[in-house]
């Protein structure tokens, strides 16, 4: 069989929507991340095929320069809007089974009823966590709990799942009902910042960032209450950042957050480029990463990698790996007092050696090649079953 000959590249699909124009999103970033690896890094070994919806898509890859040898394949045109994704889909499936895939690979487990009939030798998909199912609803979303019950009832047409810390494996066990054996851990990389900048940047002691979403599970409004409580009335000089997509959802949970918090005192800023982001975490006193629910958390780690004092949620991964290093503290963040008790606490620590914490994220494979060779290894073990 071609691909499990020495001399030839496995072929390794991905839909582009996953990430493509989806530049604030995690889950997408992190598979943006993956498939550059593998282009840049293990082009000898794997060759990437991009399935397109539409000339748009199209277009959107052709614009980026690390995409400019993939191979783009466009999915079959439907008429019509309704489900015209899965028409697609299921359209591919049936007449276009010409091209040669290996392995079809889904950034994240939301798939099509069925969707083992695409013409991929292997299908593996990477599930950051159980968060679909696990994490608190800001609303009801008809596709998602389709999605849920797809995976709850047809994961074992997988023939990899793939999650990226001890915490994901947990909550997938839980969320789906897979065993974890069936599960295989791959640390993301938390070196996406390095060497953005190389000049050392001031600290600003009264400045603290919080990183997140405006969704209920991120938590950013806990962190924001105790700071407007608790903190900020006692110190005029102090600054928030909030960095996160604001969207258009928990429009009330937001304004309530920020009912009565002096405007000359917090920011919010819905997306920065790695190079502002990296320059923000150098410079900040504190970063708080409050999510109560998170596969792997990498801002947390982002941060932390540039040098950061950083205060997570008790229990989550950055608490599990990073709690025995300096400049780290994690707490319940769902209680206002906690949130405060572990900034005044965190203060007392030194911003520790940068290097020093990037020598540890090596030391367990958190950087991006390292998880990279660990998808390829994973690719080709796969394709010997």
């Amino acid at each position: 069989m071609r691909s499990s000959q020495a001399n030839q590249k496995i072929r390794v699909a991905w839909f582009a929507a996953s990430f493509i124009g989806r530049n604030a999103s995690g889950t997408a970033q992190t598979a943006r991340k993956l498939v550059s690896h593998l282009i840049n890094h293990y082009s000898s070994d794997v060759e990437i095929i991009l399935l397109a919806k539409n000339n748009l898509e199209v277009e959107l890859i052709k614009n980026e320069t690390v995409f400019a040898q993939v191979k783009i394949v466009i999915m079959p045109n439907v008429f019509g809007k309704w489900l015209k994704s899965s028409r697609q889909f299921y359209k591919y499936c049936l007449f276009r089974r010409n091209l040669k895939i290996d392995i079809l690979h889904y950034s994240v487990p939301r798939v099509y009823p069925f969707f083992w009939f695409f013409p991929a030798r292997r299908i593996i998909c990477t599930f950051h966590a159980g968060g679909d199912v696990t994490a608190p609803r800001d609303y009801f979303s008809a596709s998602r709990e389709i999605y849920n019950l797809i995976i709850k009832k047809q994961w074992r047409k997988f023939h990899a799942i793939v999650t990226d810390s001890n915490f994901a494996a947990n909550e997938i066990t839980q969320a789906y009902k897979i065993p974890k054996k069936f599960i295989k851990t791959i640390f993301l990389g938390a070196d996406n910042l390095w060497g953005v900048i190389e000049e050392d940047i001031e600290k600003d002691l009264n400045l603290v960032l919080i990183m997140g979403r405006w969704q209920l599970y991120k938590n950013l409004h806990t962190v924001i209450n105790a700071f407007k409580k608790l903190e900020v009335p006692y110190n005029k000089d102090l600054r928030l950042k909030v960095v996160g997509k604001n969207g258009s959802i928990d429009t009330d949970l937001k304004k309530d957050a920020l009912h009565g918090f002096p405007t000359n005192q917090i920011e919010l800023i819905e997306y920065l480029s790695d190079e502002e982001l990296a320059r923000e975490y150098r410079k900040a006193s504190v970063v708080f990463h409050a999510s109560i629910n998170e596969g792997f958390g990498l801002p947390a780690f982002e941060a932390f990698g540039e040098g950061a004092r950083l205060v997570v949620h008790r229990g989550t991964p950055a608490d599990e790996i990073l709690s025995s290093q300096i400049g780290f503290s994690s707490n319940n963040l769902l209680d206002e007092q906690k949130v405060i008790e572990s900034y005044r606490s965190v203060l007392t620590q030194s911003f520790g050696n940068v290097q020093k914490r990037r020598d540890f994220f090596r030391s367990i494979d958190a950087t991006w090649v390292q998880a990279t060779s660990k998808y390829v290894d994973l690719y080709k073990e796969v394709l010997k079953k």
